[in-house]
C-alpha cells in the first residue's frame, strides 16, 4: 500500500472555510514526464515495477483513503459542533 493512514494524516491539506464554517481538503496530485506520480506529497511510482497503470490504481487508493479520513474529521467536527442530525 503506497500510504499508511497515519501517513496520509500527515500530508493531507485540511483547513477552514471562510468564517470557518466547514473543512476545506485539498488533494494535489501530481504526474511527472518521467512516470512518476505523487498523491499530496507521498510517491506512488516507487512501489510499481511492473505495468505504469498500475501507479494510478496507487494514486486512486491513495485519494479514496484521504477522501474517507477527510469525512471522518468532518464528521468529528459536526459531532464536536453539536450538527449531527
Amino acid at each position: 500500500m503506497p500510504a499508511s493512514l497515519e501517513r496520509t494524516r500527515r500530508a493531507m491539506n485540511v483547513e477552514p472555510t471562510p468564517q470557518n464554517k466547514g473543512l476545506r481538503l485539498t488533494l494535489q496530485i501530481d504526474a511527472y514526464d518521467n512516470g512518476m506520480v505523487n498523491v499530496d506529497g507521498i510517491p506512488m511510482s516507487h512501489h510499481i515495477t511492473g505495468d505504469r497503470t498500475d501507479v494510478w490504481l496507487h494514486a486512486l487508493t491513495t485519494a479514496v483513503i484521504t477522501f474517507e479520513e477527510f469525512q471522518r474529521q468532518v464528521m468529528a467536527r459536526r459531532v464536536k459542533l453539536g450538527r449531527v442530525a
